[in-house]
């Protein structure tokens, strides 16, 4: 049974897709927790604020990675899925930040309370954005309206 529902070429698709994501997420990763360290620690940035500069670089290069390569998106309204994207990352961001701050108000070291963060983000950008932003919905509407008779 197990076997038979992966090789479901719907079950493959989804899971390339989020193989592609989680790619993406690590880059994105890379960037947001490379330039809060380098930020912190070489600039001696305030925590919070670099955290806010890191988040929105890595944001930018999760978009433009995820768009072209792991949703492969050709929307013709982008500023509406830019606005959705962000809409989603900033959501994330205030888990991000609020977290940050718990997590280092415990004791936590800063870079590992990212990381931990990260993690937990990874599901909520991944379905939101699948589910709203880059949704193929809008593409399958506007050909079924295209191709109406009436």
């Amino acid at each position: 049974m197990l076997i038979k529902l992966l090789k479901n070429p719907r079950v493959q698709h989804h899971g390339n897709r989020f193989a592609k994501f989680v790619t993406v997420g690590l880059v994105s990763a890379c960037f947001d927790l490379g330039i809060l360290t380098f930020l912190v620690e070489v600039f001696s940035f305030n925590l919070y604020f670099a955290n806010s500069i890191s988040f929105f670089v890595a944001v930018n290069v999760s978009y433009n990675l995820n768009k072209n390569w792991t949703f492969n998106s050709v929307s013709t309204s982008k500023p509406r899925q830019i606005y959705k994207f962000f809409t989603i990352a900033i959501i994330g961001f205030m888990f991000n930040q609020t977290s940050l701050f718990i997590l280092t108000n415990l004791g936590i070291w800063y870079v590992f309370a990212k990381i931990m963060m990260v993690s937990m983000v990874a599901i909520w950008n991944y379905s939101a954005n699948y589910l709203w932003t880059f949704s193929t919905r809008e593409k399958y509407e506007k050909t079924i309206h295209n191709n109406s008779s009436f």
